[in-house]
């Protein structure tokens, strides 16, 4: 049972502290096999101001130090068989690389191991822990004001980098969400202290607070008041004000509900930053000021449609004349000898910076002209990729699909009459293919 009595939880400023090593295994998976390729240690401490991951908050990082008054200290590199310190033993330390718990129990997962008994002094890679700290403490606020506005709970969370990332139970609204990230930084800038009180058995009977499971032993009631009463294991800010900054970067409604991703504290501003950073480039290269970006954008977005559509119109008459020269050619054929064998019915074609609606335009074309059964209009898209349509008179495509595109390393289907898709061959080794498959 949590007792929160940690110093993660009394003191989480705490930066560095002393203690000493209660236990030390090295990490092993159910076959006996190392964890890694590089070994692994689960030390146990006495007392530990890593906080371990849970709640959706990961575990802390940092290092354990050996004191340098430490009575053993000339005999470690015995006591540690297999401790690699590349700086020797005047800086003797296990890195802590994760925090996990397991029961009761604290691990520091580190690349060295310690002996029991050792003294050592812990160090937290504190921009890492004040950025949880400021992005739960964000995330407390989000969720908070989303229960009070809109009714919805928090079904999921996961503090990822840089991204927060929060599940709610139903759908919303980015008019919504906007709303949401306003109040969040009213609160901020309220400067609003961060309550904590634990509560046990029928005390909790009066006390109403969001929760995504049913809660048993001491609970540890987070309250940020006129915003968020919440059960919490999580590290936090003192004031929300040290939060700073609250973004809000998307949101997508899923069949269950509304996924959220946002950032809190440090990586908000540098965030911001970069979004600036990218508006002002964009700004530069188009000439414009800032509060013109928006018609800007939209200006050149109708030209370029204009320009697609004019081109389209410009390519489809070369396709046409070029279906028409492909149609001639045959027609000349076959008056000159009275041919009629399977590959002159058979026509692969390639055109060049075709789409796929043109390549479809292409075929239809020269099928029309009732002297081929089979058409392949080809155009090479990138070194490894050439899209294709395929349309026939004479033979079911469907179940040709899946073998050409086995062979050809392609993808892509359709019916009895068309297939359209890509390969990934070399131009020569499509057409073979092709002409193999329709002799």
């Amino acid at each position: 049972m949590e007792r929160f009595d940690e110093l993660y939880y009394e003191k989480p400023y705490v930066r560095e502290f002393r203690a000493r090593v209660t236990g030390c295994r090295e990490l092993e998976e159910k076959g006996g096999e190392a964890s890694e390729a590089a070994p692994r240690w689960a030390i146990e401490l006495d007392r530990t101001a890593f906080y371990p991951e849970g709640g959706g908050q990961p575990g802390d990082r940092g290092s354990l130090k050996v004191l340098s008054g430490a009575e053993d200290r000339e005999n470690l590199s015995e006591a540690m068989p297999g401790a690699m310190f590349a700086c020797g033993l005047g800086n003797m330390e296990a890195h802590v690389l994760d925090t996990v718990k397991k029961g009761d129990a604290v691990l520091h997962i580190c690349d060295n191991p310690l002996p029991e008994g050792l003294e050592i002094k812990g160090v937290l890679d504190w921009q890492l822990r004040k950025d949880h700290m400021e992005a739960h403490s964000g995330e407390h606020i989000v969720s908070g004001l989303i229960h009070q506005k809109f009714g919805l709970e928090n079904i999921g969370f996961h503090m990822g980098d840089p991204f927060i990332t929060i599940d709610f139970s139903g759908p919303m609204t980015w008019e919504q969400v906007k709303e949401i990230e306003t109040l969040a930084n009213q609160v901020i800038r309220s400067d609003i202290e961060f309550e904590e009180r634990l509560y046990e058995g029928s005390e909790l009977a009066d006390v109403e607070f969001r929760s995504k499971k049913e809660l048993e032993g001491i609970v540890r009631i987070v309250t940020v008041p006129g915003a968020d009463v919440c059960a919490c294991c999580g590290t936090h800010v003192v004031r929300t004000g040290e939060v700073g900054l609250i973004k809000i970067a998307s949101l997508l409604n899923r069949k269950k509900g509304a996924r959220l991703e946002m950032l809190a504290g440090r990586k908000a501003i540098e965030y911001w930053q970069q979004e600036l950073d990218q508006v002002t480039e964009v700004c530069r290269l188009l000439s414009l000021q800032s509060h013109e970006l928006e018609e800007g954008v939209k200006r050149l977005e109708a030209e370029r449609n204009d320009v697609r559509y004019k081109l389209h119109g410009a390519v489809m008459k070369l396709l046409e004349k070029e279906a028409e020269s492909v149609i001639a050619r045959r027609k000349a054929k076959a008056a000159l000898e009275s041919a009629d064998d399977a590959e002159d019915r058979l026509l692969v074609h390639f055109v060049d910076d075709a789409d796929m609606e043109e390549l479809r335009f292409f075929c239809n074309k020269v099928m029309d002209s009732g002297l081929f059964d089979t058409c392949a209009a080809l155009s090479v898209d990138a070194p490894d990729k050439t899209n294709y349509v395929i349309m026939s008179h004479t033979r079911d495509l469907k179940p040709m699909a899946k073998p050409l595109n086995m062979e050809l390393n392609g993808r892509g289907g359709g019916s009895k009459d068309m297939i359209q898709g890509s390969y990934g061959a070399p131009g020569e080794v499509i057409e073979a293919a092709l002409e193999e498959a329709f002799r």
